[in-house]
């Protein structure tokens, strides 16, 4: 008997994560409330993220990243192309986040999340804008025209 009760004590503490491990994007859990998607337009509506159009982004050239002591701490960025249009999935943190396009265009996103009693409340900043205000839910989708 004080054998099984050894064994399944192992076992859970095997199974258990330190809340200091690394989430899936680096140092970021991997949160709901902390994703955002991000679509990429021109003037006429085509998709810059779609790599079968002309002028769009080269997606292994763009890179998301935020300073810590004036170091750049990059983090994955996930691309998806669902229905006509394309998305990059982030995970974000308090502090801007650097979203490099390619060389020339850099944009900045800061998020801030506050609990309002049960709720969650998210701020989103793109390149200094005030864009979204209101509840988090479980996604939040946004397309910017380039």
């Amino acid at each position: 008997m004080k054998n099984l009760f050894f064994i399944i004590l192992v076992l859970v503490l095997i199974s258990c994560k330190r809340d200091d491990q690394p989430g899936i994007e680096g140092n970021l859990k991997v949160n709901p409330i902390n994703r955002m998607e991000v679509s990429y337009v021109d003037a006429n509506s085509v998709d810059l993220l779609n790599q079968n159009n002309t002028n769009s982004f080269n997606q292994s050239a763009i890179k998301l990243y935020y300073l810590e002591n004036g170091e750049k701490k990059f983090q994955n960025i996930y691309f998806s192309c669902e229905e006509a249009l394309c998305f990059l999935r982030l995970y974000t943190k308090a502090v801007p986040l650097f979203l490099e396009l390619n060389n020339q265009v850099t944009d900045t996103i800061t998020s801030e999340l506050t609990i309002d009693g049960a709720n969650y409340k998210r701020k989103i900043w793109y390149n200094g804008e005030l864009i979204s205000d209101t509840l988090a839910g479980s996604e939040f989708h946004f397309t910017i025209i380039k």
